[in-house]
């Protein structure tokens, strides 16, 4: 149990790094001041 917990943690920090990095290439994102979603880089994402 507790390899597939630390195997689900990985997967988890990987997924929102993974999030984070695609809203910052957007430039709208503007470093999180942005006036308009930065729907490039939730584009990204998906």
């Amino acid at each position: 149990m507790h390899k597939r917990f630390t195997l689900t943690t990985t997967q988890n920090w990987i997924t929102s790094t993974g999030f984070k990095l695609a809203l910052q290439s957007d430039t709208n994102y503007n470093d999180g001041n942005y006036i308009s979603p930065p729907k490039k880089g939730l584009k990204a994402f998906l």
